[in-house]
């Protein structure tokens, strides 16, 4: 058995990571008791991972390859919000505010820390 002994845990992993962490897709089948990636084991844990209030990218279906990586999020959080307002089927006057928002605050987060480090002497 893997890191994570079930998709509880993986949920776990996330909200410690602040709600967005990215797994390899053996690490969530592993977590999920399955040996196989189909696309039945694939459905059931996309529908368990929603039944935990996590949501995952590629947001269409699971990688079928134990190599993949996956993005799993908790639902709602502020990494969600960007995510699926950047997503295609989300295009909108409302989505573009909310990316530009967020890239604005990140401009001005890192202009105020270049600041403080000039302030300081780095």
């Amino acid at each position: 058995m893997g890191q994570y002994h079930n998709l509880e845990a993986v949920a776990d992993a996330v909200r410690e990571a602040g709600g967005l962490k990215t797994f390899w897709m053996h690490e969530v089948r592993d977590a999920y008791g399955a040996e196989r990636l189909g696309r039945q084991v694939r459905n059931n844990i996309s529908d368990e991972l929603d039944g935990l209030g996590m949501r995952h990218q590629p947001s269409r279906e699971l990688p079928d390859s134990q190599n993949a990586m996956v993005r799993i999020y908790r639902a709602g959080s502020p990494a969600a919000k960007l995510i699926e307002a950047a997503q295609e089927r989300n295009i909108g006057d409302d989505e573009d505010a909310l990316l530009r928002e967020a890239a604005n605050a990140n401009s001005e987060a890192a202009y105020v820390l270049g600041k403080i480090r000039e302030a300081l002497g780095d």
